[in-house]
């Protein structure tokens, strides 16, 4: 769970980048920041450490903290800033997220390039409330370019920037403001389909995740198996094809928090797994996980490759967002990345 001062330094952020709170103001004192927020002033202190990490904000001797100006997102030096939009609450303890891995990938690129990150760890509730469209469309206040990790157009946005976007697991370009960066579809699909006829099975449940429409993955797995199949959308509430999922029939999954999901479930009721593949390897960053055959590239590779397209994209403006499709690798149950 987030600590409140992180969930309090969020919100003085996304007041930051929309507006609310200018540039060069002066926030209000400890004691007054914890009054308004109905939190300790402690709790106040370490939100208004954490925007100084950030450099959102700086705290001048004898005079209180004050969201610094406009003038520090140009670093001396004219390197580059990119934004980044972290999925997952990464600061929790036990975060093996497959978004852990890409930005650690982003991060060492950026390095190498003498590239300044502004990281932005996901909000609870940022997925229902807007704070990411706010985000992306003010992201020219800090940044360059702004990258996404994570499924973020799996819920219905309308996203608008004035700088260029790329959504690492993403696959709406959004009128080509965004390049996204995701696994090639064909090539899990092949492994997948290489996977199950080995294992002698001819005949697929082919789960999908909750979305606007269904992904290229879906797409390109209902095209390429050559034998029996039926589709739903995953619903951990009604799994009925799990429940009554025959020896014979195999199960497509195509995330692996979902796989997880219903072979704990289906093991717990019948004392037997079914055979299964997911995408994106969850399975083998979390050893909490049911072992389960995967298809998943190299994450920190992706991040690389991400952070190398923001820069084209910054540097050739006329080039505009391409989708890169990244290679994967089938791995069996009980693999470790």
């Amino acid at each position: 769970m987030k600590h409140n001062y992180l969930s309090l330094a969020d919100a003085l952020e996304l007041e930051v980048l929309s507006g609310q709170l200018s540039t060069g103001m002066r926030l209000p004192s400890l004691r007054e920041l914890a009054k308004e927020r109905n939190v300790t002033p402690a709790v106040a202190r370490r939100a208004l450490t954490e925007l100084c990490r950030r450099m959102i904000a700086e705290s001048r001797h004898g005079d209180g903290f004050y969201i610094i100006s406009d003038g520090r997102n140009s670093p001396p030096d004219g390197s580059l800033r990119i934004s980044v939009i972290h999925h997952r609450a990464a600061r929790d303890p036990g975060d093996n997220a497959y978004c852990t891995l890409v930005l650690k990938g982003v991060q060492e690129e950026a390095q190498k390039e003498n590239i300044t990150l502004v990281l932005h760890y996901n909000v609870p509730v940022i997925e229902k409330t807007g704070q990411l469209e706010t985000l992306v469309s003010n992201a020219h206040h800090e940044a360059d370019a702004m990258i996404l990790l994570g499924g973020f157009d799996r819920l219905e946005r309308r996203l608008e920037s004035r700088v260029p976007l790329v959504g690492v697991g993403m696959e709406n370009m959004y009128g080509g403001m965004l390049s996204p960066v995701h696994m090639d579809p064909w090539q899990c699909a092949q492994l997948a389909r290489e996977h199950f006829l080995q294992a002698g099975l001819h005949r697929l449940i082919l789960y999908r995740t909750l979305g606007p429409e269904p992904s290229t993955h879906f797409e390109a797995m209902k095209a390429r198996w050559p034998g029996e199949w039926r589709e739903t959308v995953f619903d951990p509430h009604h799994l009925p094809e799990i429940d009554e999922c025959p020896a014979d029939t195999g199960c497509w999954f195509e995330g692996g928090s979902e796989a997880n999901y219903a072979l704990r479930r289906h093991q717990e009721r019948f004392g037997r797994r079914f055979e299964a593949i997911a995408l994106d390897g969850k399975a083998m960053l979390n050893e909490q996980f049911i072992p389960v055959a995967t298809i998943a590239p190299d994450w920190i590779q992706v991040g690389r490759m991400a952070l190398r397209e923001a820069v084209r994209r910054v540097r050739e403006p006329g080039g505009g967002a391409v989708r890169l499709l990244v290679n994967v690798r089938r791995f069996p149950p009980g693999a470790r990345l």
